[in-house]
């Protein structure tokens, strides 16, 4: 009888959450919006949007009228498909997929508004209501997709260059000047539920003596919209001279170890960490490279810990770590040679523990409590 009645409640809640205007949700709240921009006098705007579920009818929708619907977001399987139809231009792609993950270009925090504009050169969105003016998503040619945009996120370690979407056709640039055997700077890419970070320029790979552009080109897979991002760099001279770092040709070696656990909703008693995640928490996932060395991702549980060695290169050698728990996603430098990276870390020892409200940094081993570094906001830095 009780597995009967707890049947119903969910049942029930399904149900709730499958209406077309949902007061609350349990989950995610999608707002769905489809404005109609286009030409005066010209025939209305036809719209008809479905899921698996719910078919949701036709639309006749006239200059500057809007239409809407919302849902509860069921995390595994959501999703929305809008078929468009004006002036003998005839068009459909998905308003809302759950599977968009990372690259959701709807979500804001926890709820979320999808505003689509559609005028007479094609799809404009925007995801904040009352709307912008949209950026540009796709035309009415049916062939072109509407996906979402790539997002581009750069860093050295001691810039944060900010998130960036780039839309079909984009281009984005940044420039700086080189610290010889120093500079490097890497990038985060998300599209479409794909992820991927590594270094896009590593001075200590090859330091050229004239102005140097970098032009990196994306070729993403058939009947997607083509990507670009553009980065370039000029050569200057910031105090340091390549023949006073030739002639003297010391050469330092240094044992380096850091070390990663997971720490989440953590007690500290004595020197250790215990991480008192609820039962069913997703792992911390870790992904940590170099100019030279992809290290692989690694999927750590409660109270579990990874580590890597390696030797340092002097003014040179960084590492950076992507870390993902929970729907929480950051990345950062944690080791840097060029910025005092061996003194930090007390002879060789990098130890982060990674907890709910963020990151925390010790310097000794086994750690002691360590003090706390940055939170998990993607803006925030933690160099």
């Amino acid at each position: 009888m009780v597995n009967y009645n707890l049947f119903l409640l969910i049942a029930s809640l399904l149900l709730l959450q499958a209406t077309s205007s949902p007061p609350d949700c349990l989950t995610s709240k999608i707002v769905v919006y489809i404005q109609s921009d286009v030409p005066p006098n010209s025939p209305p705007l036809n719209v008809h949007c479905h899921s698996g579920d719910d078919d949701l009818g036709y639309h006749n929708i006239t200059q500057n009228a809007e239409y809407r619907f919302a849902f509860c977001e069921n995390p595994l399987a959501t999703l929305f498909s809008c078929h468009f139809k004006w002036n003998g231009n005839d068009k459909g792609f998905d308003v809302y997929d759950t599977w968009w993950a990372s690259a959701n270009r709807c979500k804001d925090d926890h709820n979320a508004v999808c505003y689509y504009i559609v005028r007479k050169d094609g799809f404009y969105f925007s995801n904040v209501y009352p709307p912008t003016k949209g950026r540009f998503l796709c035309d009415w040619n049916p062939n072109t997709p509407c996906s979402p945009p790539l997002n581009v996120h750069c860093f050295s370690g001691d810039d944060d260059l900010g998130y960036h979407d780039l839309t079909q056709n984009a281009e984005y640039h940044f420039d700086f000047c080189e610290k010889p055997f120093a500079t490097m700077f890497a990038c985060h890419f998300k599209w479409n539920g794909k992820d991927k970070s590594f270094h896009v320029y590593d001075a200590a790979h090859g330091v050229s003596n004239g102005t140097e552009r970098k032009r990196l080109v994306f070729h993403l897979p058939p009947n997607s919209p083509p990507q670009q991002v553009h980065c370039s760099s000029k050569d200057a001279d910031l105090g340091y001279q390549y023949h006073t770092l030739e002639t003297k040709r010391v050469v330092f070696v240094f044992m380096t170890r850091i070390e990663i656990i997971i720490d989440v909703e953590t007690d500290v008693m004595g020197h250790s960490y215990y991480a008192m995640v609820a039962e069913g928490s997703p792992p911390l996932n870790v992904h940590c490279f170099s100019g030279d060395d992809d290290l692989g991702y690694h999927d750590l549980t409660q109270n579990a810990e990874y580590h890597f060695d390696f030797c340092e290169k002097p003014f040179a050698t960084m590492f950076a770590c992507h870390f993902k728990w929970n729907g929480k996603d950051k990345s950062f430098h944690v080791y840097d040679a060029a910025h005092g990276g061996y003194i930090l870390c007390n002879n060789g020892i990098c130890y982060y523990s990674v907890a709910s409200d963020g990151f925390h940094f010790s310097n000794v081993y086994p750690p002691n409590q360590g003090r706390f570094l940055c939170d998990w906001n993607p803006n925030t830095s933690c160099n």
